[in-house]
Order: structure tokens, then sequence, then C-alpha cells
């Protein structure tokens, strides 16, 4: 049995995305000094199988589809990351070596953003969620 060798988390993500795009095993097996059974079980993780069904519910074809996060799913993820920058953003504003070499309308500029920001984060959490009725 041949040993699995872990490949790069970000050689990983392009291969997937050139997957997506629809470029073959061959040209990414190439494209990035992979073996195409490398490739091909990168895509197998990242598909699922669906059975297609004719007017008399017999199977008809077998194709292959790519899984899709939802738009709340995407949302949320930017809305992490946006968050965690917004955290190392507002610890490093309190840091004196940064402090001491801002102006203090840099500083004012940069604690209002914040603010700000956080003013709407806080409002939109507390609005009522919608009824799906």
């Amino acid at each position: 049995m041949a040993r699995r060798v872990p490949t790069d988390p970000e050689i990983l993500a392009q291969v997937e995305a050139a997957l997506i795009a629809g470029q073959t095993l061959a040209s990414v097996s190439r494209l990035y000094g992979l073996p195409k059974t490398t490739v091909q079980s990168i895509r197998n993780r990242m598909t699922t199988r669906i059975s297609e069904v004719d007017d008399c519910n017999r199977p008809n074809e077998e194709r292959t589809i790519l899984p899709t996060r939802s738009l709340d799913d995407l949302l949320t993820s930017v809305l992490e990351d946006n968050l965690k920058a917004l955290q190392m953003i507002a610890r490093t504003a309190q840091n004196e070596r940064y402090i001491n070499g801002q102006t203090a309308a840099a500083i004012a500029t940069l604690y209002e953003k914040i603010a700000t920001f956080s003013v709407q984060l806080l409002s939109a959490a507390a609005e009522p969620a919608e009824d799906s009725n």
C-alpha cells in the first residue's frame, strides 16, 4: 500500500480551485507537480456522487457535483475573519510603542472607526431574527 504524502494546505487549496475551475486531472497534476492519483484523491474528497432518475424513477445517469457553501456560511466566515482582524487592530492600538508613533488625529480616527463598527455590530445582533413563516 502506498504511503500517503501530506499536501501543503496552500497547494491543496490551489489544486481544489483549479479542479473547481474545470481543469483536468492531468493539467493540475503537471501544474503543481503532484502525482495524478493524488490530484484524483483530492477531487474525490471534494465531490459528492448523485444519481439522477428518469420519469420512471430509474437511475439514468450518475455525475459528480462539487459541494457548495451557503451564503450564510460564507458571510459568517468573512465576519469571523473581520472580527479577528479588528481584535488585532484594537490590541495593536493599545500598544504604547504604536501610540507614540501616531498622531492624536490618527488614533482618534482609528478609535472612531472601531467604535462605529462595534455599534453597528451590536445593533445588528440585537435585531430580532426574521421568521421564515
